[in-house]
């Protein structure tokens, strides 16, 4: 069945087509209505229909405009064209838009009814021919997969040197890159369940290549001789050596077909030549059951490559550590560890690992120095870097420790703005909230920032500096007590008295008798 959209911007029209057609005779299902072309395109992004029939003569957007920008999103979609104007002009951009129908008003609903069922069997047809041509392309791939298979078979098994011609002159694969073999070994079945197995084991195959070979990044087929898929990697075309692609392939296997395959990877060897060795290699991991407490069974040179990563990561980790106050130096330092994640070819599993656990270290190194956690979240990072490649990971991190860092510099580049505005003005009228102002920044979130930066409040600050002035004039001058308040900020006397003997347990009078006796 069909869906057809109608458009016209006469309400009496759209809804008296869509009245009188006996759709379901047509094989049409679905009969939506706009009343307009913008509104049509809105429904056409939504869900495109299979057949537009549109009036040409509307108000907002001519239907022709409107089938110009339809084409655009959908172009295997029918179009009929109605008009009450028989104007060549009219006709002529209709062909230019490959309008599949073109109708004069008034028409009736029998010719109607017969050129939209027309458009529906050349829909079927269309269909038809489709499926046959897919069907033949399938047909064709499994006869050229077959054979590509027993090539590839004789490489690993037998080694014969006429198959390496064969893969290179007929099927055009690069022999001498650097490759990995992978092996996946399905499921073990009983004999009753032979069905499920032979149904598995193609879909398996099918994810191997949609995986793997449409992307490029290597072969897989079907080794009968081991009763399992082998996978032959272009290793320098993949993140860490293949290794992820091989993992992200069995839990897809496992997500579809409801088992993880046993799986290893054997050595990178250089070129297709020596390829047979690291086919052995991962047998030989299977065949003995190598447990290494992983997903996929990694060749000893892989595995030793990670271990000696671990060192030069604890290394990096150590120095920003100890250097969280200086901003640039703990971004040349991240800079180093980005370069050696790439030289080192890990894997990306890996890498969300290192680069998760080095911005929490981090963050709990700068919420010990500060005594409040940064805003940056850890919970928003690990959902951003989950699933990414090598390169975003670092990208994504160093941007986290970016925006923690440089808010951290950041904030105390304006608590001690703020403190030197204080300093300059300590003989006037200051107020926090007038201070705030002054730095841009609203009053709770700058008395905040000040209590966490300086552990002390602002009013706290602004009065321990105004009687450290008054002390230092008590101290140096033989100003009087009432002029020196008004030098350390305080327009009464009095207040000023009560304040200084509050703060250092004696009045002013009292404090300079004792430093001249």
């Amino acid at each position: 069945m069909y869906k057809i959209l109608i458009v016209d911007d006469e309400e009496m029209i759209r809804n008296g087509i869509k009245a009188v057609i006996p759709w379901n005779e047509i094989e049409i299902d679905n009969v939506e209505l706009a009343s307009s072309g913008k509104e049509a395109l809105t429904l056409i992004r939504r869900k495109p229909p299979d057949i537009l029939l549109t009036d040409i003569s509307m108000t907002e957007m001519s239907g022709l405009d409107m089938v110009e920008e339809a084409n655009t999103l959908c172009s295997n979609m029918k179009v009929i064209v109605l008009t009450g104007y028989d104007s060549f002009e009219y006709a002529k951009q209709a062909l230019k838009l490959r309008v599949d129908d073109f109708l004069l008003k008034p028409i009736a609903e029998d010719t109607l009814k017969e050129c939209i069922w027309k458009q529906v069997q050349e829909l079927k047809e269309s269909a038809q021919k489709s499926d046959e041509e897919s069907r033949n392309r399938r047909m064709e791939g499994i006869r050229d997969q077959q054979k590509l298979e027993k090539v590839l078979q004789s490489l690993l098994h037998h080694y014969k040197a006429e198959a390496l011609e064969e893969i290179e002159q007929e099927y055009h694969y690069p022999l001498y890159e650097n490759m990995a073999a992978a092996v996946l070994m399905p499921a073990r079945y009983s004999n009753a369940e032979a069905g499920i197995k032979i149904s598995s084991e193609q879909r398996m195959i099918q994810l191997c290549i949609e995986y793997v070979d449409v992307k490029k990044l290597g072969i897989s087929f079907w080794d009968e001789d081991g009763n399992q898929i082998v996978v032959a990697l272009y290793s320098d075309r993949c993140s860490s050596d293949g290794v992820d692609v091989i993992r992200n392939l069995a839990y897809r296997i496992r997500d579809e077909v409801g088992y993880m395959p046993t799986t290893a990877i054997g050595s990178v060897v250089q070129g297709m030549e020596k390829l047979k060795t690291s086919y052995q290699e991962a047998v030989y991991m299977i065949e003995n059951e190598q447990k290494q407490f992983t997903d996929v069974l990694l060749s000893q040179s892989l595995r030793k490559k990670n271990t000696l990563f671990r060192d030069v990561y604890n290394l990096f980790l150590d120095e920003m550590n100890n250097h969280v106050q200086q901003y640039a130096y703990v971004m040349r330092v991240y800079d180093s560890f980005c370069k050696a994640v790439k030289a080192y070819n890990l894997s990306d599993t890996y890498v969300q690992k290192c680069c998760f656990n080095m911005a929490s270290q981090i963050y709990y190194t700068c919420f010990k120095q500060v005594g409040s956690k940064p805003e940056c979240s850890l919970e928003m990072l690990a959902d951003s870097i989950r699933g990414n490649s090598v390169e975003d990971c670092c990208e994504i991190t160093g941007q986290f420790l970016t925006r923690m860092l440089k808010q951290k510099k950041g904030e105390h580049e304006l608590i001690e703005r703020a403190k030197l505005y204080i300093d300059e003005r300590i003989s006037e009228e200051i107020s926090v909230s007038a201070l705030a102002a002054e730095m841009n920044v609203s009053l709770s979130y700058f008395s905040r920032l000040f209590k966490k930066v300086t552990a002390e409040g602002c009013n706290e600050y602004i009065m321990r500096k105004r009687m450290e002035k008054a002390k230092v004039l008590l101290d140096t001058t033989n100003f009087d007590a009432n002029v020196i308040a008004g030098m350390a900020g305080y327009n009464d006397s009095n207040y000023f008295s009560v304040t200084f003997k509050k703060f250092y347990g004696i009045s002013p009078t009292r404090y300079r008798n004792q430093r001249k006796g």
